[in-house]
């Protein structure tokens, strides 16, 4: 049963020393190698939302801190932000002890998908929903975006032979890696297993 998406929810803020006071954007987050530039506002531009206001660090709450940790959440965790059901606060435990955050640049179509569906089987209400995407287009701003390079491509083709995942579950490994991510966050267990086998550090939600 699907309640309440998570809207409103009070998240960990990311300070640095003042409460209440928003720690600028990290400069080690502006220029990533595997993002290409704009992924974040041409995601936003894709679904009629345009960016506005000032660019806060909203999503993670450790960056900065003494162990910075660069987590990569597939679609199946991120989504847990939005709809509350199991997992959900692991995911927000998880949110706060990273540094940086990855998603691949399929992440918000599989996630708005999956929402549509749940519309569909009247599980989730039209303004449910919109609540939810206000949100899930919200935490885009902060998070690093990898998109689906050459590379990326030839990594999950590696992925894909020797392991027994989707199509879509490998390109997340896939993507994770070329960010050299260090966790990789999932629900899926075929998945945990195939980013484990590839040599990342995995964290079952």
């Amino acid at each position: 049963r699907v309640q309440e998406p998570r809207v409103g929810h009070a998240y960990p803020s990311r300070t640095r020393g003042n409460i209440g006071r928003s720690a600028p954007w990290p400069p080690h987050c502006r220029d990533i190698p595997c993002r290409a530039r704009g992924s974040n506002s041409a995601i936003l531009e894709a679904t009629g939302t345009t960016p506005h206001g000032k660019r806060g660090c909203t999503l993670v709450g450790n960056f900065g801190g003494a162990n910075p940790v660069k987590a990569y959440l597939d679609s199946s965790s991120f989504a847990k932000r939005f709809v509350e059901e199991e997992g959900s606060d692991k995911i927000e435990a998880t949110c706060a002890q990273a540094s940086e955050l990855g998603l691949s640049v399929i992440c918000v179509p599989e996630i708005v998908s999956a929402l549509n569906r749940r519309m569909r089987e009247h599980t989730l209400t039209s303004i449910q929903y919109r609540k939810a995407k206000q949100r899930l287009l919200g935490d885009v701003r902060d998070a690093v975006i990898v998109n689906l390079t050459t590379s990326v491509v030839g990594s999950a083709i590696r992925i894909l032979e020797t392991s027994p995942v989707r199509a879509m579950d490998g390109l997340h490994v896939a993507c994770a890696l070329e960010w050299g991510a260090d966790l990789f966050a999932s629900s899926d267990e075929r998945q945990l297993k195939a980013a484990k086998k590839a040599g990342l550090k995995t964290q079952r939600i």
